[in-house]
């Protein structure tokens, strides 16, 4: 008879622990596990291994500095079962380093010539990766040599791969660039969103075609003016997670 009590409870408890493990191609150790239904949270260990309390139905969300995140709607195969998170890298800028050397630049010098254009990280590395580089060559059918190398990493997959990172890298590029114009206590006053959601409004807003053509303008009224316009969805959006 105790046995019979206490085996429905057992049960129950055992229904509440999810066990997932997060993956990608870096470390995945401390990603930040949130259920933001129950207002809990957990770290993932050197493994990318974690345990936590929740129920069909909770909202969990997986972020990390160097990991772009991720949202779970937890369902009852959840608890069957190791729940697996695969996870994409997110490159960041490192921060410049200004130098004071007057008004000489690379230009100026003649190293680089005046209006070539500027690469960043991942633009190079997808252009390197793509670039045919004809060159001259003699004894050739056709009086030229290719390169293979974008016809081999197209086969491969690095290429799709760096065009990925490319995409993420003007996402957060677009991201760091709202913060020029709306600081985070305009939207916490102004734009009444809680504090903890700023980051995710900004990512709300740049993953809007509308918003992300007029930031590429500058104009700064316009752009706060379409970010106040749309908090409105995003508040009912985050008001269905809670």
């Amino acid at each position: 008879m105790i046995l019979w009590l206490i085996l429905p409870f057992v049960c129950f408890s055992q229904k509440e622990i999810i066990r997932g493990k997060v993956i990608a191609e870096t470390s995945v150790s401390g990603v930040l596990v949130v259920n933001l239904t129950q207002q809990t949270q957990v770290s993932t260990n050197d493994s990318g291994n974690f345990t936590i309390k929740a129920q069909s139905g909770d909202l969990l969300i997986f972020s990390a500095l160097h990991l772009y995140r991720k949202r779970h709607l937890v369902e009852a195969d959840d608890f069957r079962q190791t729940l697996t998170i695969e996870m994409e890298i997110m490159p960041y800028e490192i921060q410049a380093v200004e130098i004071e050397r007057g008004t000489i630049s690379a230009e100026d010098l003649g190293i680089i010539p005046k209006g070539r254009r500027r690469y960043t990280v991942a633009e190079r590395r997808l252009k390197t990766a793509t670039d045919w580089n004809p060159e001259l060559g003699a004894g050739t059918m056709i009086g030229a040599s290719l390169s293979l190398d974008p016809l081999l990493n197209a086969l491969s997959g690095r290429t799709k791969m760096l065009k990925n990172e490319l995409k993420i890298e003007r996402f957060n590029r677009d991201v760091t660039k709202t913060t020029w114009y709306l600081s985070d206590q305009m939207i916490i006053t102004e734009f009444e969103i809680p504090e903890e959601y700023t980051t995710d409004f900004r990512m709300y807003l740049v993953e809007n075609n509308e918003f992300r053509t007029i930031l590429k303008t500058e104009k700064e009224t316009l752009i706060i003016s379409t970010a106040l316009r749309l908090a409105p969805s995003y508040k009912l959006l985050i008001a269905d997670e809670k």
